[in-house]
């Protein structure tokens, strides 16, 4: 399956930077006719996000979320080509 994956240009320092955080939103991937734009986080940086969620709001939800294990560019373009193999019918 083809697919494009849009990450945003960042250098070296900013990627580690994104990678220190835990997440980074606005991954678009487009296929065929589809597009989507991913929210990327690690599980500690998730169960962070969560936790403020539900003692704020009492409610977590995320429309498009991918979890991997460090939040670079391999590990995001790698989880990508994963959900591309499966025709992305996890999103």
């Amino acid at each position: 399956m083809e697919y494009r994956v849009e990450l945003p240009d960042f250098d070296d320092y900013e990627w580690a930077e994104i990678e220190a955080k835990g997440w980074l939103e606005g991954v678009r991937v487009i296929w065929g006719d589809n597009e989507v734009s991913l929210a990327i986080f690690d599980e500690v940086r998730l169960a962070q996000e969560i936790g403020v969620d539900l003692r704020t709001v009492g409610y977590f939800a995320a429309r498009s979320l991918v979890v991997i294990p460090s939040v670079t560019k391999d590990e995001i373009e790698r989880a990508v080509g994963r959900l591309a193999k499966r025709r992305f019918l996890d999103l």
